[in-house]
């Protein structure tokens, strides 16, 4: 039987990241995020971007790359939320 208490976050944004980094690194809990966007804009480079102050790349990832390994990524969309199921 698995004791470990499972963690589900929604959005892959900046803080649905770090949070499921941050779970992940403790043993005790499963980590999940539901985000259908296979890449991960940093939005705030976007103010900087036309003044080639960052590159594309820098500011475009592949959203799976900045997830803990132990971090499991659902691209789908959630269309409810129900936790008494």
């Amino acid at each position: 039987m698995n004791d470990k208490k499972h963690i589900v976050i929604i959005g892959a944004g900046t803080a649905g990241v770090m949070l499921a980094n941050k779970f992940a690194k403790t043993s005790d809990v499963m980590v999940t995020v539901v985000d259908p966007a296979e890449f991960h804009y940093y939005q705030p480079g976007f103010l900087l971007y036309p003044f080639n102050r960052h590159s594309f790349d820098e500011i475009h990832k592949r959203t799976s790359t900045l997830l803990h390994e132990h971090v499991y990524l659902l691209q789908q969309h959630v269309t409810d939320i129900a936790p008494s199921k």
